[in-house]
């Protein structure tokens, strides 16, 4: 913790002293995120993604998990009720990132649309699951 600690304080008097961005890189990103201010994402010297550390905490904040086999009827029904931030994770898991306020009409509109849901909850993605998903989208 005190290497953390002192490597934040470090980070920030270069950068309001002498106006310097300063890079870390590594695999422990729940610590890392205690330091940073914006984050990038690089796989194989190509940056995938770049945001904000509030843009970080909107994207893995909670989101709905629908598990169906029917996943293509799916995005259908939910791009109709006008959701259109999700992610088809793998061939059974999407996640929906808007309207969590809407699940009872979500969960009816699939029904009604004849798309069988396996399963249907609320979670928060973390930081490593993001990070996976991010590079994961390049070998798909």
């Amino acid at each position: 913790f005190d290497l953390i600690l002192e490597t934040f304080e470090y980070k920030e008097r270069i950068n309001k002293e002498h106006k310097i961005t300063v890079m870390v890189s590594s695999h422990i990103l729940e610590e890392l995120y205690k330091i940073v201010t914006h984050v990038g994402i690089i796989d194989k010297g190509e940056l995938l993604t770049q945001l904000t550390k509030e843009e970080l905490d909107a994207r893995c904040a909670k989101k709905l998990e629908i598990i169906t086999d029917q996943i293509n009827k799916a995005t259908v029904v939910l791009e109709q009720i006008g959701i259109k931030q999700y992610t088809v994770k793998d061939a059974r898991t999407i996640y929906v990132y808007e309207n969590l306020d809407r699940v009872q009409e979500i969960t009816m509109a699939l029904v009604k649309g004849n798309v069988p849901v396996s399963e249907i909850k609320t979670q928060n993605e973390s930081l490593e699951e993001f990070f996976l998903e991010i590079t994961e989208r390049r070998t798909v």
